[in-house]
C-alpha cells in the first residue's frame, strides 16, 4: 500500500495497492494518476528518503521547473526520515483499524499459518490476483469517506479540493 496525504488540508491524495511498495515507477504512476485526477500537482512535495519515491521526486522537479514561483527546483521535493511525515504516518495507524486493516489481519494470517508463502512467486501473484481488486475498492472508500468529512482543527480544510 502506498498513499500521499496534504499536510496542511489533510485531503487523502491517493491511497493505493500494487504490485510491489518499493518500485519507483509503480509510486510514480501513482503520482501522476492522482495529479492527472486532480488537475494539478503541488507546489512542495515530502516525502521518506526511500528509493521508491525517486522517481517520483525527479518527475515532479521535471514538471515544476516549467513554473515561475518560488517552489521551483530542487527545493519543491523535500525528503526526510518517515517520522517527519505525521499525517500521513498517523493515517496510516488510522487505516489499520479500519477494514483494511482486516485485510493486512488476514493476509498475516494466512502467512502464519503457511497457507501463503511470500518468497513464493506462485503465492504471491494468486494473492495479488485474488485480492488486490477488493483492497483497491474499499483503500478508494476510506479515502472518500475521510475526504467527505470536516476536520474541525484544521483552517486550511474545505470540501473544494485536494489543494485546500
Amino acid at each position: 500500500m502506498h498513499g500521499a496525504i496534504n499536510g496542511f488540508s489533510r485531503w487523502l491524495i491517493w491511497l493505493e495497492v500494487g504490485p510491489t511498495n518499493n518500485n519507483p515507477g509503480v509510486i510514480t504512476k501513482f503520482y501522476l494518476d492522482a495529479m492527472k485526477q486532480v488537475g494539478g500537482l503541488p507546489g512542495k512535495v515530502g516525502s521518506d528518503d526511500g528509493t521508491e519515491n525517486s522517481m517520483a521526486a525527479a518527475v515532479h522537479t521535471s514538471i515544476r521547473l516549467s513554473h515561475s514561483d518560488e517552489d521551483v527546483g530542487l527545493g519543491c521535493f523535500l525528503t526526510g526520515r518517515s517520522t517527519a511525515n505525521q499525517r500521513i504516518e498517523a493515517s496510516w495507524s488510522r487505516l489499520a483499524k479500519d477494514a483494511p486493516g482486516w485485510w493486512i489481519n488476514f493476509f498475516k494470517d494466512l502467512h502464519d499459518l503457511f497457507l501463503f508463502i511470500d518468497s513464493d512467486p506462485v503465492h504471491v501473484d494468486c494473492l495479488q490476483f485474488c485480492f488486490v481488486p477488493f483492497l483497491r475498492n474499499e483503500l478508494y472508500q476510506v479515502a472518500e469517506l475521510w475526504n467527505q468529512h470536516r476536520i474541525s482543527s484544521s483552517k486550511f480544510r474545505n470540501s473544494s479540493g485536494p489543494w485546500g
